[in-house]
């Protein structure tokens, strides 16, 4: 399955959130793809 992270989530995870990591390292264990929008790098970065 493939997941796509919005702004707020990729922010919480650059704060280290530790709900926010769990809840990523979860995903991948089940092997999903977890992708972000090129608006959402660009808001980031």
């Amino acid at each position: 399955m493939t997941y796509l992270l919005d702004t707020n989530i990729v922010s919480l995870e650059l704060k280290n959130n530790p709900i926010i990591k769990q809840r990523l390292k979860q995903f991948q264990s089940q092997e999903g793809l977890i992708c972000i929008s090129c608006v959402t790098y660009f808001k980031i970065s």
